[in-house]
């Protein structure tokens, strides 16, 4: 893969068929300054075609601009007869392949219509408006951070906002923005159109676990008493929430036919969503542990 040669005032890296990188110090804040080479071949009079670039960054992240920097000297240049329709390739136009890419493993079942959707409203609403516009082979760990940075400034009001009032996005919300677009990029790489993976070298957001919340043997009275006061199709549907434990869109996926009255069991292998613009749909679960029989509980 590389090799690293160490010596006494300076740090070597040696990518072999790629390049090298030194080590030429720290800048005023601190941060490692490298001057990376990249061969081209050989010129018409047999000496080496270097280019060279100084770029401040992290010892982490070197292996990245590395990357980077090869892409663009072999694919950038405007005269170069090496250059491949993929360096013009912009951030917007590959999510249209890679959204058509997900929309077939979608037909084939092997991706559920709703993740899908939130791929396309992640992309939509918030990473093509900050990076649609790169090229692709120019995307950098740098436009990665400062899209992280929009996020956390973003105040657009969701759903369960005040209009005058809105929230700062949570960090799972980050987190999963950041997600769509790592895993968007490792498929350019995996289709050999970028070397490597820009938010590879991005420490992800943080998100907070979330807070479980459950009934208690004070609150599970009050809870059956005022069920009993509802009309009988809701009551029978708080009455199984709470003996079965069933998520909700369990719940409203469960039918009489999943019930078996001599085995006194209940069997879960459907649910129900929605989805904007297609309405409640019927899913099976979405993983093998989600099909599972429940014992039913005693009357």
């Amino acid at each position: 893969m590389n090799s690293k040669l160490k010596t006494k005032n300076s740090k070597l890296y040696s990518y072999p068929g790629i390049g090298s990188a030194s080590h030429k110090g720290t800048d005023k804040r601190g941060v490692d300054i490298w001057l990376i080479t990249i061969s081209r071949g050989f010129k018409p009079d047999g000496t080496q075609d270097r280019r060279r670039r100084q770029v401040h960054c992290s010892e982490r992240e070197l292996p990245h601009r590395i990357a980077m920097f090869y892409a663009e000297v072999h694919n950038a240049p405007p005269n170069s007869e090496l250059r491949t329709s993929n360096s013009e390739l912009t951030v917007a136009a590959w999510s249209e392949q890679y959204l058509a890419t997900l929309a077939a493993r979608c037909a084939r079942g092997e991706m559920a219509e709703r993740t899908l959707d939130g791929y396309r409203q992640h992309l939509r609403d918030r990473i093509l408006p900050a990076l649609g516009h790169i090229p692709l082979a120019r995307l950098e760990a740098r436009h990665v951070k400062h899209f992280l940075k929009l996020l956390e400034q973003d105040r657009r009001a969701g759903k369960n906002d005040r209009p005058d009032n809105p929230r700062p996005l949570s960090g799972s919300t980050r987190l999963r923005h950041f997600n769509t677009l790592r895993v968007m990029l490792q498929e350019a790489v995996y289709e050999e159109i970028i070397p490597a993976n820009p938010a590879a070298a991005v420490r992800p957001p943080r998100a907070d676990p979330p807070r479980p919340r459950y009934y208690t043997d004070d609150t599970l009275p009050l809870i059956l008493a005022a069920a009993d006061a509802q009309p009988p199709a809701w009551r029978a549907m708080i009455y199984c929430a709470v003996g079965l434990g069933l998520r909700r869109g369990e719940l409203a996926g469960l039918r009489w036919a999943h019930i078996d009255w001599r085995r006194n069991t209940v069997t879960i292998e459907q649910a129900v969503q929605y989805r904007p613009g297609h309405g409640q749909q019927i899913k099976a679960p979405k993983t093998k542990r989600g099909y599972r029989v429940i014992p039913r509980p005693a009357p």
